[in-house]
């Protein structure tokens, strides 16, 4: 499987960059060439789908002589966390980023076969075959995920970081990287939109693609925080550590973008949305790259390597093309007609105040990003500029962002007031249910000012206060496991006005991890108050404690799935028409859902089976796209019929 995997990936490269020829060649006016190009990067999506499936066979045997596999995986794991393992290193997450942007393109070229322009069509398979096929290649000549290490290997690892053995860890980054995978079909509709006479219509093209990039970054960075309140012994949240940081640009541009494309009635916004699409691809790169070049110090680096100044290189690529392609292809007459003016002449246009709010909504999260975006590169400006690196800790980002809050505040409450208020329609109550929701955030946000800390060594028996809670230490006991031996401290937990509850936070210590023990804190969640507790180990016969109270935490959670239902039922209208219940779509379920039962009764014959089928669909589709480059005459002549 070692050797089916590189040959897929070297596969998937050549087939990526026949798709890129062939749709700069049906630019050029080569109309036979596009069709061939969609179906390059339908191989190509079915030849890395070969590649991850049989990664993840060798992550389930587990064999220990592929690095990737060595470094997250252990005989002691169940199937799913070993899964798991594949996009918790640095190669197999970058490997999956690649097999989601490749499967999302082959749904864009072919979706819009018959909706757009063949000329746009031929530059948004190139712009999207050029994006993937770097990718490809930073994994091929840079991280490979099936390079082996020589000599006898082991016969078995430590496995996971204990810290990312929580269920979590298989719903956070497949999520996360979903959502910044997809930041590259808005920038590539966005080219093909350009390159046409009608510079505005390309914002049809990709308000679905801007929704679905909000919806799953959005998703993956509230996963994340969950994660980081659950599992570490903070007791927070948002750490505003680089790495989160950098998740969090390319979902505050994919905010800006959803409402410039979601603008029908005036054409005032398209240059916010022009420049969200070309900022949510370049900062998603931004992010990967953060994470694997080591440049930024944090837990969640992968730590130095090249794959990150190659991701930057993509980075500054697709910028300049962007820049070039706009000022090559946009051609604005002076003095045009219908500049500013509404396309749906049938649509009462949208009040001027409303317009004002927008614009005013768009530049202020600029204004975040760009602080934001300061003083997570502080300490990288402060080793260019004076030798020494600058800290901006989590007080400068709340003494900072704290002053912002009244303007969002206004910006999410004042258009019920001016508009959804006063209109009727799905449309309207989505809106204000994404606005509630986000209302919702804020609100829990700000209550994070009235937390209250304490750290403390109790003996059994003993209690404490904190807040209006009351904890008591019932004992503290020794739990020893196959894998790791866990002391827990059991605590009664008295609210005023409350019955009793239990809490156990422990330490948990892992012979293949040594150190000082990993904290798996105990939260006794309530809706107006959050009591979290975390247990530090035994000193001189006391337990080490930390209490947390948080008072609205539940609002963060609350209002972040109502966001998350608003972008969904917003989907709703685009993927309904893909639903199509025909034979192929029959059979395709028919097969996908035989193929999922025999991986949960067997996973390794399931991926077995998978990487197989993968593999024919690449073959398929590329012979099928050779026999109509030559019957198009496009390779060797015109073939004439007899």
């Amino acid at each position: 499987m070692i050797l089916v995997g590189q040959a897929a990936l070297a596969a998937s490269l050549v087939l990526l960059g026949l798709a890129f020829g062939a749709g700069v060649g049906a630019w050029m006016g080569r109309p036979g060439r596009l069709e061939a190009g969609r179906r390059f990067i339908l191989a190509a999506s079915a030849s890395i789908a070969c590649a991850i499936f049989s990664l993840a066979y060798l992550f389930l045997i587990p064999d220990f002589r592929v690095s990737s596999v060595r470094e997250g995986a252990s005989g002691q794991f169940s199937p799913l966390y070993l899964v798991a393992a594949l996009w918790s290193g640095q190669s197999g997450s970058l490997l999956l980023w690649c097999f989601f942007e490749a499967l999302l393109a082959s749904v864009a070229a072919w979706r819009c076969r018959l909706r757009i322009p063949e000329r746009a069509q031929a530059v948004l398979i190139a712009c999207l075959g050029l994006s993937i096929a770097w990718k490809a290649a930073v994994l091929l000549f840079s991280c490979d995920p099936f390079s082996v290490i020589p000599g006898v290997p082991p016969s078995d690892a430590p496995g996971l970081n204990p810290l990312l053995r929580h269920p979590l860890v298989l719903v956070h980054p497949p999520s996360l990287l979903l959502g910044l995978a997809s930041s590259s079909l808005p920038w590539a509709f966005m080219m093909a939109g350009v390159s046409g006479d009608r510079f505005e219509i390309w914002r049809s093209w990709v308000r679905p693609w801007a929704l679905f990039s909000f919806l799953t970054l959005g998703l993956g960075n509230l996963l994340g925080m969950l994660w980081s309140y659950d599992v570490l012994g903070w007791g927070g949240y948002w750490g505003w550590d680089p790495v989160e940081n950098s998740s969090l640009f390319p979902f505050l541009v994919a905010a800006v973008l959803i409402h410039a494309v979601g603008r029908k009635r005036v054409l005032r916004s398209r240059g916010h949305a022009v420049a969200a699409s070309i900022a949510l691809m370049e900062l998603s790169l931004a992010a990967t790259a953060a994470t694997r070049s080591g440049v930024l110090a944090s837990v969640h680096s992968f730590g130095e390597g090249s794959s990150g100044s190659l991701i930057l290189g993509l980075m500054t690529a697709a910028g300049a093309a962007s820049l070039l392609a706009i000022g090559f292809f946009r051609r604005v007459e002076s003095g045009r007609a219908d500049e500013g003016r509404a396309i749906d002449d049938d649509v009462r246009p949208s009040p001027r105040s409303l317009r004002m709010l927008m614009t005013i909504g768009q530049w202020f999260i600029w204004a975040v990003l760009l602080l934001v975006m300061t003083l997570t590169l502080l300490p990288l400006l402060g080793r260019m500029m004076s030798g020494r690196a600058l800290d901006a800790g989590p007080d400068v980002y709340q003494t900072l962002l704290w002053p912002t809050i009244p303007v969002w505040a206004i910006l999410l409450i004042a258009p019920f007031f001016i508009r959804y208020l006063s209109r009727k329609g799905n449309m309207a109550g989505i809106a204000i249910l994404g606005h509630a929701g986000a209302t919702l955030m804020m609100v829990g946000f700000v209550s994070t000012l009235y937390t209250v800390e304490k750290e403390a060594l109790l003996d059994q028996g003993k209690s404490l206060t904190i807040g209006s809670w009351s904890v008591k230490l019932l004992g503290l006991e020794e739990s020893p496991g196959p894998v790791s031996e866990k002391v827990v401290a059991t605590l009664e937990v008295r609210r005023k006005g409350m019955s009793s509850q239990r809490a156990a936070p422990s330490m948990e210590y892992y012979a293949s991890w040594p150190g000082d023990g990993i904290p798996r804190p105990s939260i006794v969640r309530g809706f107006s108050e959050d009591l979290f507790t975390a247990f530090g180990g035994v000193e001189e016969g006391w337990a080490a404690l930390k209490l947390v109270s948080r008072p609205f935490t539940s609002l963060v959670w609350i209002g972040g799935v109502l966001v998350l239902v608003a972008m969904s039922l917003l989907m709703i209208p685009y993927l309904a028409p893909a639903v199509s219940w025909n034979r192929a779509t029959g059979i395709a379920l028919a097969v996908g859902a035989a193929v999922f039962g025999v991986c949960m009764i067997d996973p390794k014959i399931g991926f077995l089976s998978l990487s197989a089928a993968a593999a024919a669909v690449g073959i398929y589709c590329f012979v099928y796209a050779l026999v109509r480059l030559i019957m198009e005459g496009e390779i060797g002549g015109r073939v004439r019929p007899c």
